[in-house]
């Protein structure tokens, strides 16, 4: 399962889709590869410590990804941070926690 790891869901930005605690898989990004808009994929903000989860609303390639949380109570986006580098593409949950 080369380039495939767990990330697990913290807080409640990508609710109703996903929930804090949930475990999802997640494919890295190839060389080249692009997220295309609705993807949910995991990313870095420019500036911001750690990586987030969100849903792909504008791919811009010389830009990156603005990305929006599911919850639209939520609001650490990229309305707050700007566009993001995507890392990898969320494939599936594999354990909901509730």
């Amino acid at each position: 399962m080369n380039g495939y790891f767990v990330a697990r869901v913290k807080g409640p930005s990508m609710m109703p889709t996903w929930h804090d605690g949930d475990l999802l898989l997640a494919r890295r990004l190839q060389q080249g590869e692009t997220i295309t808009q609705g993807d949910v994929c995991i990313a870095r903000f420019p500036d911001v410590e750690g990586l987030v989860i969100k849903r792909a609303m504008t791919v811009l390639p010389k830009r990156g990804v603005f990305l929006l949380s599911d919850s639209h109570l939520c609001t650490d986006d990229s309305r707050r941070f700007g566009f993001a580098t995507p890392i990898a593409r969320i494939v599936t949950r594999l354990w909901r926690s509730r």
